[in-house]
């Protein structure tokens, strides 16, 4: 065990354990007594951190010098005069699935960071992230803290958190995994998630009770793939299910409060390939329109069921012209179409039930007297316009 001062990134770091202990160095002995245990961490609390291979990325180094981290080397060095001079450059064989090995590397002058080489599917090496990226893998496992709702769970047998995402990356029909270090881990399929509540990030969590890890499978597309963690979870987009997925194409988060609840859009006769659909430059995904008369719960119910996440939005005034010509295609022009604008109250101001599709307010140009319900209310309009998110 290689001794110095530092502080393991909350935000990418995820202790197996925390218990009371007098000394760094009884901390460390710890650590290394556990198999799995990479890294050990003891402030000047008497709080003792011991982190499983995997879960720890990133130390910061302690100016203070009260808080001290152990890391473990698994094969004899020679002496050295400093701590860097002892674990620079020394590659540490963990054979156990998803990792081959890892190294701690000195980033800057004031991090560190333990690399891990991973044995993965499509030659992915970064598929655990607490960020998105555009990257080949077309998986990623986006992790972070938290605590979740189920209707129902799996509980794989894993000995790391780490091991708990890799049950879930590998399992096709897998959305979230989660962990309790009191209870462990669990896998979640698309459609079993009822609520996810976000804890903070920033700070190390200070007892064992807190130990609540979560992880969500995120399949990058063109839109998101650039967002920060809080832009893709907690703002209006649809995003992309497994393609192995059994009942579900995609979903979408909704962020009330602290909790987000998730609306699960199974998979329909439409995608974006289909037949009479059409797509709007600088909007993701396509619209369809369908030619019938419905109120507004009908309009919506139609729109699920052929594999919208919602009534379209008018992203702005060039669509108004895209969406002309494609009724005119139809033979449909004529008539009111049901979209995606709605309001809680009748004095309460209209917003977009998509508003992510929004390029600018030009599409906002009403005849006199619009919007308004008026022809949901006596019958239905002519036809609905639903927005395919793939």
């Amino acid at each position: 065990m290689v001794m110095f001062n530092g502080t393991p990134d909350p935000n990418t770091s995820y202790p197996t354990s925390i218990s009371w202990i007098s000394t760094g160095k009884m901390c460390a002995e710890a650590c290394e007594a556990d198999a799995y245990c990479v890294l050990s961490f003891w402030n000047i609390s008497l709080n003792c951190y011991l982190y499983s291979v995997g879960d720890v990325v990133w130390i910061e180094m302690d100016v203070g010098e009260t808080d001290q981290v152990a890391f473990k080397i698994q094969d004899d060095v020679p002496c050295a005069q400093t701590a860097e001079q002892m674990f620079q450059g020394i590659t540490n064989s963990f054979p156990h699935d998803p990792i081959e090995s890892y190294e701690l590397v000195v980033k800057s002058s004031i991090s560190y960071e333990l690399q891990y080489k991973y044995t993965l599917p499509y030659g992915c090496q970064t598929w655990v992230e607490p960020v998105a990226s555009c990257q080949n893998c077309p998986i990623t496992m986006m992790s972070f803290r938290g605590v979740v709702t189920l209707y129902k769970a799996t509980e794989p047998t894993v000995n790391s958190w780490t091991e708990c995402m890799y049950a879930c990356y590998m399992d096709n029909n897998c959305f979230l995994a989660s962990m309790n270090m009191l209870k462990g881990c669990s896998s979640a399929s698309y459609g079993d998630v009822v609520s996810v509540v976000n804890l903070d990030r920033s700070r190390v969590p200070t007892s064992e009770i807190a130990l609540y890890f979560l992880a969500i499978k995120y399949i990058p597309d063109n839109f998101t793939c650039n967002l920060d963690f809080d832009s893709i979870w907690n703002k209006p987009h649809t995003l992309k299910a497994v393609s192995s997925s059994d009942k579900y194409a995609a979903y979408r988060p909704k962020l009330s409060g602290i909790t987000t609840k998730f609306m699960w859009i199974p998979k329909g006769l439409t995608t974006c390939a289909s037949p009479n659909i059409s797509t709007i430059e600088g909007v993701s995904g396509c619209y369809t329109i369908i030619k019938k008369n419905m109120n507004y719960s009908t309009s919506v119910s139609a729109c699920t069921a052929i594999g919208s996440d919602g009534l379209m939005t008018i992203p702005n005034e060039a669509a108004i012209t895209n969406i002309e010509t494609a009724m005119t295609k139809l033979g449909m022009k004529d008539g009111y179409y049901t979209v995606g604008l709605t309001r809680d109250t009748t004095s309460s101001p209209w917003k977009w039930t998509l508003p992510e599709l929004v390029i600018d307010a030009s599409g906002e140009k009403w005849c006199a007297g619009q919007p308004g319900a008026s022809n949901l209310a006596i019958g239905g309009t002519t036809g609905t316009i639903c927005h395919i998110p793939f």
